[in-house]
């Protein structure tokens, strides 16, 4: 049987070859013809075998839109009935794909997330507590000095998106994984959407925004759903080439350059508090100590001048306790924030009123040093905190160093070398003397010494035989083995 269809989307030669391989493949088709000019495919194809559903599925999983057939006939039918087919383009519907993936209500899965902003204990439980009151989260944990919030919930009920809204929702930020991926065999605009698409129907991606000049594309994605190498395959699924970016320094600067910005933030904030705090609380105590404090300016006396100065101070470095305070109440929950906020607050309104009213006698005094001095010196501890764990991240991305870059891998009984962020689960890794292990893994095959002492402290390579527990980033001594891959990305212990 013989049927022409019309394809949309085809702008080069690239999309020629894609479509005509998509229908190539499919079981049955005896041989097909694409037009690019006429943008339809003309397929000879066996109709006990296969049918034109299965064809025109199969072009629409290659990325491109397909119209009704023009002519369904057998080979001795008029070519006249081509002139009464109707064409008719079919969108690619996402939410149905979405729906028929859906997991059953009651399963549950676990995502993390990359919380900034948090600055205590505090901070940490009010996410806590956020999470835990969205429908469908059955736990949430936070891990303050990690900044990383792990949350078990049930994807029929919510999503990460939806938790993500809600830790923003109460002034804490949400940092993205990020990855570059080097792409090619894009030659036109319609690549790229075909590209965009495929990526964006991955379980997990954020966004995804393909270059076509650079051959780049740059996604957002949660590592705890979906790996670099999941979309390597997709992309690959559709006829394209992709690769991991091989400088991977941006992807493990970001969490320094967030660190590096809240420390910035925090000096220039406690840097604008310091220069007028100091003549704002000498100008306070000039009439308690006036014999001490002789060599004051007598303008920095003046009420309205303080309140000038205290107010500069309150909606540039004190802001953030503020913000922080009114997004903390409107979901119901506190911190550290509300008890600056309220203290400063409190003793900035009062020194206003007695500065601009006449309240009587016992209301004249003024407490604009002391909401100046309490936020100075909140601040000067919050820079000093970012410091401090700026300097753990460090030591934790040192520690991350040391695992292994890439990781030789058996595909197709080969040994192929791929970069360590391709190896998924069930992947069979061969290790050689010497090389460091690229995953955590169960041994199968070959026996060795492996030295752990960088993770577990014991300076005596222990012996590792067929069954036994291997951890990434340790140091394979003596003989050759191989190992499935039981942990990869954000999962080994070494990230843990």
């Amino acid at each position: 049987m013989k049927a022409v269809i019309d394809v949309n989307g085809m702008t080069c030669m690239h999309c020629h070859k894609t479509v005509a391989d998509a229908i190539s493949g499919v079981n049955g088709v005896e041989s097909v013809d694409v037009s690019l000019e006429d943008n339809n495919a003309t397929v000879d194809f066996d109709a006990e075998v296969t049918n034109l559903d299965a064809i025109k599925q199969a072009v629409v999983d290659a990325g491109y839109e397909v119209g009704g057939e023009i002519a369904e006939s057998e080979p001795t039918s008029e070519p006249e009935q081509t002139e009464e087919a109707e064409v008719f383009p079919i969108v690619i519907e996402d939410d149905e794909e979405e729906e028929t993936a859906q997991p059953e209500p009651g399963s549950t899965v676990e995502t993390k997330f990359k919380v900034s902003g948090m600055t205590c204990a505090s901070c940490s439980a009010n996410v806590e507590r956020i999470l835990k009151k969205q429908p469908g989260v059955a736990s949430a944990s936070v891990n303050l000095p990690m900044e990383k919030a792990s949350v078990t919930y049930d994807p029929a009920l919510i999503t990460p998106k939806q938790m993500e809204e809600a830790i923003i929702g109460i002034g804490y930020g949400v940092v993205k994984d990020k990855v570059t991926l080097d792409v090619g065999g894009m030659t036109c605009s319609a690549c790229v959407q075909n590209i965009e698409r495929v990526l964006n129907k991955l379980k997990g991606v954020e966004s995804a925004t393909v270059n076509l000049t650079l051959e780049k594309a740059q996604v957002e994605y949660d590592s705890s759903q979906v790996s670099p190498a999941d979309m390597i395959s997709a992309i690959e699924g559709i006829g394209y080439t992709a690769s991991l970016k091989a400088d991977k320094k941006d992807a493990e600067d970001r969490e320094r350059k967030a660190r590096e910005e809240e420390i910035t933030n925090q000096r220039n904030n406690l840097i604008i508090a310091v220069v007028f705090g100091i003549p704002i609380t000498l100008g306070s105590m000039t009439e308690m100590f006036p014999n001490l404090l002789s060599f004051v300016p007598t303008f920095l006396t003046d009420h309205v001048v303080l309140f000038a100065l205290t107010t500069i101070v309150m909606l540039f470095p004190g802001r953030q306790f503020f913000t922080g305070t009114y997004k903390g109440l409107k979901h119901g929950v506190t911190d550290m924030n509300l008890l600056i906020a309220t203290g400063t607050g409190a003793a900035y309104v009062i020194s206003v009123a007695a500065t601009f009213l006449d309240l009587g006698a016992g209301y004249e005094h003024l407490y604009y040093d002391t909401a100046v001095m309490l936020i100075t010196f909140i601040i000067f501890g919050r820079y000093l905190e970012a410091r401090t764990k700026g300097k753990t991240s460090e030591a934790i991305r040192k520690l991350m160093g040391l695992q292994a870059k890439t990781a030789r891998i058996l595909v197709g009984g080969e040994e192929k070398e791929v970069p360590v962020e391709e190896v998924t689960v069930g992947n069979i890794v061969v290790v050689r003397p010497g090389e460091k292990l690229p995953v955590d893994g169960v041994v199968t095959e070959g026996s060795s010494a492996v030295d752990e002492s960088m993770i577990t402290g014991e300076s005596i390579p222990m012996e590792k035989n067929p069954g036994d527990t291997i951890i990434g980033a340790t140091i394979n001594k003596s003989g050759s083995f191989r190992f499935r891959a039981a942990k990869v990305g954000a999962d080994t212990a070494l990230a843990q």
